[in-house]
């Protein structure tokens, strides 16, 4: 038996598709289904019922399924154990963030970082949405609280303080004392595909924005609607500073705003560290340490 079929195999089952399999892959579809029947003929029982449509598993193939989840992962740790021995840090490091984040600063420190380290290879992944960290085989993840529970390690960095935000003209035109007023603004809302993020405050309260006239994936066009006076965007005071202090922007409702929001760095919990992680852990330190007093980040 070849235990690279059975984490194809883990692959097509997870996808229900040898076509999505192969591309997450990396290899042709005939490929990956012709390794897959070997593996069939070689245990000497059927894992997948195969229709011109759809790939389903059968009673057999749902029991490797989780038996596959223990090699993938043993897989991972081999290739782990194997970077942490080399003396040179080197191979890919892959890391998702807040699309705003991703942006600014952190797409200017991974140049720096790869400038500092030639060896290392950087894919960034720019996405508001929590990405699962074995299908995009991600090192890092920089993630706000709150998270739900999981295995992964959540190392604070910072805590983050956000609230409301509106030109002077849109307030000239609009009395905001109360969050009921909100209700009669017009907003600019935050998306994460295709799901508009909720506005905190404080005891508790989350309100679902309304009367949404832009919804924006990246935070710097939210703050360029905001000061066309559009709406009202709900913003890190860390991200409308610049606004703030050109008096483009004012704050609204300050003494509801919610407490700061933690901000995190994700990763997997390893026994071998990459000499390539550890760096980066190192330099993304160095550069936190910047923001120290910096208004809207607290430590």
């Amino acid at each position: 038996m070849n235990l690279q079929s059975v984490i194809w195999f883990a692959t097509v089952a997870k996808y229900g598709s040898f076509v999505k399999a192969a591309k997450q892959l990396g290899e042709p579809s005939s490929n990956v289904s012709r390794k897959v029947a070997l593996l069939e003929k070689s245990l000497k029982v059927k894992l997948l019922n195969r229709t011109t449509r759809s790939v389903s598993l059968t009673q057999h193939g749902h029991q490797l399924t989780q038996m596959a989840h223990q090699v993938e992962q043993l897989e991972e740790d081999i290739v782990q154990w194997a970077q942490h021995l080399q003396q040179t840090a080197s191979g890919k490091l892959t890391i998702t963030a807040p699309i705003g984040f991703s942006h600014w600063p952190l797409s200017g420190w991974l140049i720096e970082f790869k400038q500092r380290y030639k060896d290392i290879n950087i894919e960034l992944i720019s996405a508001n949405e929590y990405l699962d960290f074995h299908e995009h085989k991600l090192d890092y993840a920089f993630r706000q609280g709150p998270l739900d529970s999981s295995a992964l390690i959540a190392q604070r960095l910072c805590k983050i303080q956000y609230g409301l935000f509106a030109s002077n003209d849109f307030l000239a035109n609009n009395t905001i004392n109360q969050l009921q007023d909100l209700n009669h603004c017009q907003s600019i809302a935050v998306n994460a595909k295709g799901k508009t993020l909720p506005w905190l405050f404080n005891g508790g309260v989350s309100i679902t924005p309304k009367n949404i006239v832009l919804a924006l994936e990246q935070t710097e066009a939210c703050i360029q609607a905001c000061k066309k006076g559009l709406g009202i965007a709900y913003l890190s005071y860390f991200d409308a500073m610049t606004a703030l202090n050109g008096e483009e922007l004012k704050p609204i409702l300050e003494n509801l705003w919610a407490p700061p929001v933690d901000f995190y760095l994700v990763y997997n919990q390893r026994e071998f560290k990459p000499k390539k992680n550890e760096l980066f852990v190192e330099f993304l330190h160095e550069k936190m340490m910047a923001f120290k007093n910096v208004p809207g980040i607290l430590f």
